[in-house]
């Protein structure tokens, strides 16, 4: 008996298991004939691919640094929007601040005005008709003051929206033409 390695052995062994020797495959239909021409890279078309890759990616990078150029813009024009936004907030707050406090010293003066009146009267009917002219005046006041107050809060309202507004505006009108 020939002497034999393990690999050999093993291939043997299930041979003998199976019945025989593996079959060994066919050859491929054509292979006597002609090989098929196989495209080899060349030079040539490997200069032209990385060529190709090149100016595709140069494409790319203008492209994005386009598109960043123009996020930076919308960001600063962005933040000029809330810096005003916040201006007007600020001015529209003094503003309504001032009113009230306006409102309260005249409120409180009408009120000592009318304590001085009141112990003026000679009788309960002068201060009866005192008061109902107080309360009445009180009450137009207040109202006239809630109007008025009403009124400036919206107009200070418009004025913080209107530059966040106008910048999200031009934003989506970019975001729209691309």
């Amino acid at each position: 008996m020939a002497a034999t390695t393990p690999l050999k052995g093993n291939i043997e062994m299930a041979e003998k298991k199976s019945g025989g020797p593996s079959p060994k495959p066919a050859p491929a239909a054509g292979k006597d004939a002609a090989e098929p021409e196989k495209e080899t890279l060349t030079m040539d078309t490997a200069d032209k691919t990385l060529k190709t890759a090149n100016e595709q990616v140069e494409r790319m990078n203008r492209t994005l640094f386009t598109l960043l150029a123009e996020a930076a813009d919308v960001n600063r024009a962005g933040v000029k929007a809330c810096s005003a936004s916040f201006d007007a907030l600020t001015k529209g707050v003094e503003e309504v601040g001032t009113e009230l406090v306006t409102f309260t010293r005249q409120s409180l003066e009408d009120a000592t005005r009318n304590g001085t009146s009141m112990l003026a009267c000679k009788s309960v009917d002068e201060v009866l008709a005192l008061q109902t002219d107080m309360v009445r005046a009180g009450i137009d006041s207040m109202v006239s003051e809630a109007v008025k107050l009403t009124g400036m809060s919206m107009q200070a309202t418009n004025e913080v929206v209107k530059p966040i507004a106008d910048q999200a505006n031009k934003a989506f009108g970019l975001a729209a033409a691309r």
